[in-house]
């Protein structure tokens, strides 16, 4: 190579025939090729981590703050070109029961009405709010572009945080939900169909003596994230029950006023935390329900 394109000395004539022009620049952006970072030839419409986000949430957000992902901005039958190319969605106001599960981080300052970079998976920073230290995960803090908030499960898995409690700066990873379960106490019942309720329920925390309420921890009521008995799932008012009696049996024909009672006395019952079939957060726990009444 030297000898066919020589060095050219200080002050002396640049070759001006267009094949060592040519080879020339050959050579110059064969090195830049090698010398670039890999990751920089790859744009964000290809990084399936990274999408545009247009943010529709009433207020401006700010970098590694919060939306809820709402609808596409663009559908394939709108513009295939653009839709092929990237994913583009609008950005909301986190809202609890409708955006778990559906959410992202701003990677850009997003005024509100505007588009911006945001991230779906992935590791990502923003702020959590701590609610407990042993909590790993966390999820949307409802109503709020900010924050992120700290549970028992979720789709962030929290890999590092600044602090122990409050708001801190932690790096999360985005991911599937992860089924998990916790002790929560069964507080309170509403009848949900014959010999099925539906159950209050509040966090606990296991102690060196007992249990208590889990500071910042989670609850349900009666009407809203309430907990069913899985052992209740099938009753349905005759014959066999969950908890295997058969209520048309002769003890019950007998005794008339023996009925199947809804669980009751706090107890203390592993809850789980999963996705219904509709994409809905859902809280299962399982007990053997009583039989109480007078006898004949």
């Amino acid at each position: 190579m030297s000898s066919q394109y020589p060095f050219v000395n200080p002050g002396g004539r640049l070759p001006n025939d267009a094949r060592t022009q040519n080879s020339m620049l050959d050579a110059a952006r064969a090195h830049e090729a090698r010398a670039r970072p890999q990751a920089s030839l790859v744009s964000d419409r290809y990084n399936s981590s990274i999408i545009k986000v247009k943010n529709n949430s009433g207020t401006d957000v700010t970098r590694f703050g919060v939306m809820g992902l709402g609808d596409v901005q663009m559908t394939h039958a709108d513009a295939p070109e653009q839709f092929f190319e990237q994913v583009y969605m609008d950005g909301e106001e986190p809202a609890v029961g409708t955006h778990d599960g559906r959410f992202c981080i701003a990677l850009d300052f997003i005024p509100d009405g505007e588009i911006g970079r945001a991230v779906v998976t992935g590791l990502v920073q923003c702020q959590v709010t701590i609610n407990d230290d042993a909590h790993e995960y966390a999820t949307i803090t409802d109503a709020s572009v900010a924050k992120l908030s700290s549970q028992g499960t979720g789709y962030a898995r929290i890999l590092w945080k600044a602090g122990t409690t409050g708001d801190q700066w932690a790096i999360v990873h985005l991911e599937p939900f992860h089924a998990e379960s916790f002790w929560a106490k069964i507080t309170g019942n509403a009848a949900d169909g014959t010999n099925k309720w539906k159950y209050a329920w509040t966090e606990q925390q296991r102690t060196a003596t007992g249990w208590q309420d889990l500071s910042g921890g989670r609850t349900g009521t009666t009407t809203t994230d309430f907990a069913v008995n899985a052992n209740e799932a099938n009753n349905d008012g005759t014959g066999v029950q969950g908890n295997s009696i058969d209520i048309d049996g002769t003890v019950f024909d007998d005794n008339s006023d023996l009925e199947i009672q809804p669980v009751q006395g706090d107890p203390v019952v592993r809850v789980w935390a999963e996705m219904s079939s509709t994409s809905t957060l859902v809280y299962t726990f399982e007990y053997v329900n009583a039989v109480d009444g007078e006898c004949a």
